[in-house]
């Protein structure tokens, strides 16, 4: 099906269904992966550029018949890979493993470490972290170093476990 078949289509679909076939139980819409990839275009094409979760909604807010987000998501696993299965480009942003986060160095993870370590005087325990320092997150600290006393044996060398 061409871009423009599927434009057309969907905009049938939307005029005489308000996007999608209902549930024959719940009433809820119901959509096909080649309308929802058709949404995708039609919003990439609209916006002339490969929308962003947060740019799809906005453009779903002045056209409600369009697919919820949540759906596309749902269906592909996550937005890039809607995107992707449109055929767009994702942002490089969504693809960033910091995504709207600035990325914090390991340095400054030990030295919040070692704040605490200050505080409490001794290696912190994860509550105690918490409790005196709590960023970055204890979860950034046990997803960097693989788990939590990892992490102290990293900050604390020879005092963590001897």
């Amino acid at each position: 099906m061409s871009l423009r078949e599927g434009l057309a289509n969907l905009a049938r679909d939307t005029r005489s269904l308000a996007g999608g076939r209902a549930h024959r139980r719940t009433g809820a819409r119901q959509y096909t992966n080649d309308s929802l990839i058709v949404a995708l275009h039609a919003v990439a094409t609209e916006l002339q550029r490969t929308p962003g979760v947060a740019a799809y909604r906005a453009r779903r807010s002045v056209r409600p018949t369009l697919p919820d987000a949540g759906t596309i998501v749902k269906r592909f696993g996550t937005w890039s890979n809607a995107v992707r299965a449109a055929g767009l480009e994702p942002n490089a942003k969504a693809l960033s493993p910091h995504f709207g986060a600035r990325a914090i160095t390991d340095q400054e993870i030990v030295t919040a470490l070692w704040r605490a370590a200050s505080i409490v005087g001794h290696a912190p325990t994860i509550e105690q972290y918490t409790a005196h320092v709590g960023s970055p997150s204890t979860g950034t600290i046990s997803n960097r170093f693989g788990s939590w006393n990892l992490a102290l044996e990293a900050a604390f060398p020879t005092s963590v476990g001897h």
